[in-house]
């Protein structure tokens, strides 16, 4: 891409991409479009434009993956305070707050809150052959009656032959919903 065409599609009011290769469990993404965060780290994107790696792009229509799914599901879930997941508490989401933060039952009747939820990325966990456990969006290795591991889109699957899975990653063009510059 060249640098004028950054610049119009900036200005036209194009969303971008820029693969930061943070984390390989996440895609390594942020979808960018605010004006004040590409201003504060321009070099940053201007440093990956010319190194024309293919690191920033105009990114195409996302859609954001629905997190309220895994409510009902009471699948395995990551849960942190930071975007890239270094530090995480495994268990059930069971709500989200008003103000966006996700609800983990620890113990009894106690819950902690976080603001990061996904399910559990690249770990197998069982399942019981019922209804789709995971939101749209999401690539999943699965384990099926008599069959081997397969990988395949959450939405292609037959779940209920379904005996065991895993999270592996975005599908394209979907998002976590942290990924918009707040």
């Amino acid at each position: 891409m060249k640098l004028t065409e950054l610049a119009k599609a900036f200005e036209d009011g194009k969303k971008f991409e820029v693969d930061r290769n943070k984390h390989p469990n996440d895609g390594g993404g942020a979808i960018i479009s605010d004006e004040q965060w590409v201003q504060r780290n321009i070099k940053t994107v201007l440093r990956f434009w010319a190194n024309d790696s293919g690191s920033v792009r105009i990114a195409l229509d996302t859609t954001v993956i629905d997190l309220s799914v895994l409510i009902e599901s009471k699948v395995d879930c990551e849960f942190s305070n930071t975007p890239d997941f270094n530090r995480f508490a495994i268990g059930a989401l069971v709500g989200i707050s008003e103000s966006g933060n996700k609800k983990y039952l620890m113990s009894g009747d106690e819950f902690s809150l976080y603001k990061y939820c996904r399910p559990r990325m690249d770990h197998p966990q069982s399942w019981e052959g019922s209804d789709n456990p995971l939101p749209s969006g999401l690539i999943v290795k699965v384990k099926s009656v008599n069959l081997d591991w397969s990988e395949s889109s959450v939405d292609d699957v037959e779940w209920s032959n379904v005996i065991a899975f895993s999270a592996l990653r975005l599908e394209d063009n979907h998002s976590w919903p942290w990924w918009s510059v707040e």
